[in-house]
């Protein structure tokens, strides 16, 4: 299929990137640790997009350049080095005959990422001879057409890379399974959203980055902290993304101003006015019953109880106008918060299989 009658197809595309000028005489090899960072750029490109097929041709003379690639214990260790995770493919190591040359022939097979958010690098890559790299720390890779590229400023691949991921091939459009969440009604006042895309391109970064839970939004009041929030959440249930069970919007806020009519409005909803009625409406959204937590005597338990279902459970939390309580009760609820979902998430185990991780983020948007 890649290699009709011994010859190199003409073109790439989404699921195959062809690496075959490694068998031919003036083909330039890297030393093994940048050609590594390399191959592995591309596969985790695959990996994040539809997965795929990387095609590699060398010399046999060369083979150990590429071994760690059919290894799985050598593969394995390097998608811990650079990811903190695990890729599944399949190697097809053989021999073929290329443009009339011997040559032997790798096929590797990526899977398609299933859940969660794309995997972006926990490290460098090794610099090439002039100092240059492959990837930097935090760099999201992915597959774009005949291309391997780093979307991290690219907001409209960052939404695509999250979602699910269907290619276009011309069937009729299923239906709109968005993800499941308890968004309010839109503002009055957020006819449009217009600009200040840099902050959702912040947001879907923060999406993949699994080290920090939390995220502040913090501005003067009446700057959009809230418009930004909701046009990031709502993005977030259009992808019909898999990395979320729920998305989940909690306010204390009271009433808002209407600057269309020149006044302040009462809001459609208040979910909370402290600590406790927070826990309550979150564990409410989440699925549970009152009488699941209403047993539960102090303020301790009913955390304990939240943490355990967090584990199993993957939302993404926003938290409105946190500076409507007062000035304790913000710090003390934002600590709370902080708590909740750093230890939830430190005691989050994968699956032995290692193909799915759960993982808890949760924006909180607070103002001063």
């Amino acid at each position: 299929m890649f290699l009709p009658d011994g010859a190199i197809r003409n073109i790439e595309g989404p699921m195959w990137d062809y690496k075959v000028g490694f068998c031919l005489p003036k083909a330039e090899l890297h030393p093994e640790p940048v050609l590594t960072c390399e191959l592995m750029h591309d596969i985790a490109a695959l990996y994040n997009a539809f997965g795929g097929y990387l095609v590699i041709a060398f010399k046999e003379e060369n083979a150990d350049h590429f071994k760690r690639l059919w290894n799985k214990d050598d593969f394995d260790k390097l998608t811990d080095r650079y990811f903190k995770t695990y890729i599944p493919i399949a190697p097809l190591l053989c021999d073929r005959t290329i443009g009339g040359d011997k040559a032997k022939l790798l096929l590797l097979h990526v899977a398609k990422r299933s859940i969660g958010p794309p995997i972006a690098y926990k490290r460098n890559s090794a610099a090439r001879s002039d100092q240059s790299l492959v990837f930097r720390l935090d760099d999201i890779p992915l597959r774009y057409g005949s291309s391997t590229l780093v979307i991290n400023q690219r907001h409209d691949l960052l939404v695509f890379a999250f979602g699910d991921r269907k290619a276009d091939i011309g069937e009729m459009p299923g239906p709109l399974n968005e993800v499941d969440n308890n968004l309010p009604a839109r503002d009055p006042n957020l006819i449009e959203f217009i600009g200040r895309r840099e902050y959702l391109v912040q947001l879907w970064n923060w999406l993949a980055d699994t080290r920090n839970p939390v995220k502040i939004l913090t501005a003067l009041g009446g700057t959009g902290k809230t418009a930004i929030a909701y046009e990031f959440c709502e993005q977030v249930v259009k992808t019909r993304s898999e990395a979320f069970a729920k998305v989940i919007w909690l306010t204390a806020k009271s009433q808002t101003y209407a600057a269309i009519l020149q006044k302040y409005v009462s809001t459609t909803r208040t979910d909370f006015t402290d600590i406790d009625t927070f826990l309550d409406a979150f564990l409410s959204e989440i699925g549970c019953l009152t009488s699941d937590f209403e047993q539960f005597e102090n303020l301790e338990d009913k955390l304990d109880f939240a943490k355990e279902l967090i584990k199993d459970v993957p939302v993404l939390l926003v938290i409105d106008d946190l500076d409507s309580l007062d000035p304790d009760k913000q710090i003390e609820l934002y600590s709370r918060i902080a708590q909740l979902f750093d230890q939830g998430l430190s005691k989050t185990t994968q699956a032995e299989s290692c193909l799915r991780r759960v993982s808890s983020q949760a924006p909180v948007q607070t103002g001063y």
